[in-house]
């Protein structure tokens, strides 16, 4: 049996997924998972990373790996984003982490990260279909994949993050949005996907990843009464509509207050919202399907091959 532990700076979180796999398994098995709300991405439009996130950033990955001790992994991957990624000065980050730490961090490419979370969404048991679509919408960047055969047809990744774009896009993110701002937004998004060409394939199945996913369907839930563990992963088109125009008439402490929703996930959320819209409008879909097979469980699916073959 091997154990290994996965931490992935995001833009807007800190992810870390704790799994284990022995010869014999096809797949791998989760052990834990936790979140750190610590956004590195503040600011990012300066191409800087700020000092104050980037020392926040470094005490949630130390704080991640003393609990992930206790699992006892074989090996602790430490993996950073688009925000990390598009900094001039991501080597003074880098070095802070390794100070700290003594772990190094892996700053994926964008193909390298779409790569990734094509492996962790093969892990997911509930695709029987082959061919579909993913979207996994981040904080710094969307990565968008079209699988065919469940083989990968096409993968991008594209500067459409939800903080990327609240930051460049919208005034001010604590104030209400108006509907001409939002599809100022969904334009936005719908010409970089039809600039970058990303071939959308004719099928009905849309898997959705990241935070604005897992936040969108928790939201509904709440909403419908129903425990996020038995509410459907399918989300309506019609659905993120209504939730993003109910958000949007808010103020962020409204936002916070109404929905019960973090800090750092009210201010993008609308904007959020309306990129999954636009891109499952693009996509020619009615719904957005919800995975936690996402980015972590592809490099630990990619690692735990690795050292099985050492």
């Amino acid at each position: 049996m091997q154990r290994i532990c996965v931490i992935d700076v995001g833009s807007n979180s800190i992810k870390m997924l704790i799994a284990e796999k022995s010869s014999a398994d096809t797949a791998i098995h989760r052990l834990d998972e936790q979140t750190e709300e610590t956004r590195i991405a503040k600011g990012m439009d300066s191409g800087q990373l700020d000092q104050e996130s980037m020392l926040a950033a470094v005490q949630s990955i130390l704080s991640l790996k003393r609990y992930a001790q206790h699992f006892a992994p074989q090996e602790i991957y430490v993996t950073a984003t688009s925000a990390v990624r598009d900094a001039d000065n991501k080597q003074r980050f880098l070095a802070l982490v390794k100070q700290a730490t003594e772990l190094d961090v892996q700053v994926l490419s964008g193909q390298e990260e779409a790569g990734y979370i094509a492996a962790g969404v093969c892990q997911d048991p509930s695709i029987e279909e082959g061919e579909f679509q993913v979207l996994d919408l981040g904080g710094g960047s969307m990565e968008v994949i079209a699988f065919r055969n469940h083989a990968v047809l096409n993968k991008e990744s594209l500067q459409l993050g939800a903080v990327r774009l609240t930051e460049s896009l919208l005034t001010d993110a604590t104030a209400p949005i108006s509907t001409k701002r939002l599809n100022e937004v969904g334009n936005h998004v719908q010409s970089t996907l039809s600039n970058a060409a990303f071939p959308f394939i004719k099928s009905p199945l849309l898997i959705g990843l990241g935070g604005a996913v897992t936040h969108a369907r928790l939201l509904i839930a709440s909403k419908e009464g129903i425990p996020f563990k038995e509410s459907s992963p399918i989300l309506a088109v019609k659905d993120l509509i209504t939730l993003r125009d109910s958000l949007s008439k808010l103020s962020l402490e409204e936002r916070i207050s109404t929905y019960d929703l973090p800090p750092q996930r009210a201010d993008i959320m609308p904007v959020a919202l309306q990129t999954l819209i636009s891109t499952a409008t693009l996509a020619g879909v009615d719904s957005i399907r919800h995975s936690r097979y996402n980015l972590r469980y592809g490099i630990a699916s990619t690692m735990l091959t690795k050292l099985f073959d050492q």
